[in-house]
């Protein structure tokens, strides 16, 4: 969906943004230092939780919003 630097001046760190469709749940093995906890939210409910404040990173931010924007603007 898009590549944006993630700080202007502080770090050279480059995110590139994906959205993915028709994802299934499958299991994994983390790794002995990984500590994930996967929970699945209606759209309409993260883009709420980004909006009040309750998710503040940068990254889930942008992709959120950008997925949004694409819902509303019809492909073509």
């Amino acid at each position: 969906m898009s590549t944006y630097h993630t700080s202007k001046s502080v770090v050279d760190e480059t995110a590139h943004l994906f959205l993915a469709e028709g994802l299934y749940r499958t299991d994994t093995t983390p790794d002995e230092t990984e500590f994930i906890d996967v929970r699945a939210f209606p759209f309409d409910a993260v883009l709420r939780m980004v909006l009040e404040g309750e998710i503040v990173d940068s990254m889930t931010i942008v992709a959120v919003l950008l997925a949004a924007r694409r819902r509303e603007t019809p492909r073509g």
